[in-house]
């Protein structure tokens, strides 16, 4: 991950205090990890007190089930850009606000119109 990836999915997802302030969190964490993704999630978790296991890859977790719940088809026709994925994930992740904004950062850099691809 780049800066410049960092900043344009930034500014796609919105301005509201709450997605700032998570926003905000995950790019601290990621500078302490030199941009690396996963190790920035498994940081935001522990300082939010969730669980996590030595060799477990948290954010591939996180993605798999995001996309699994996505790509139902009565899920899938109520989304169609970041905004939306954004406000059904904070609804079905029981995560922390930042963890989320990591989770829809990977299903980003992914590509939203190939996540459900296989289903």
């Amino acid at each position: 991950m780049t800066p410049e990836e960092f900043e344009h999915f930034r500014s796609q997802l919105g301005d509201t205090p709450e997605v700032q302030e998570s926003l905000d969190i995950l790019e601290s964490n990621l500078k302490k990890c030199n941009m690396d993704l996963e190790k920035a999630a498994k940081l935001i978790a522990v300082k939010a007190g969730e669980p996590v296991l030595m060799g477990d890859s948290l954010l591939e977790e996180l993605v798999e089930k995001s996309r699994t719940h996505l790509c139902k088809p009565e899920v899938r026709k109520e989304w169609s850009d970041l905004k939306d994925v954004f406000d059904i994930l904070k609804e079905f992740l029981p995560t922390p606000l930042p963890l989320v904004v990591t989770c829809l950062f990977k299903l980003w850099n992914i590509g939203l119109r190939n996540l459900c691809k296989d289903e």
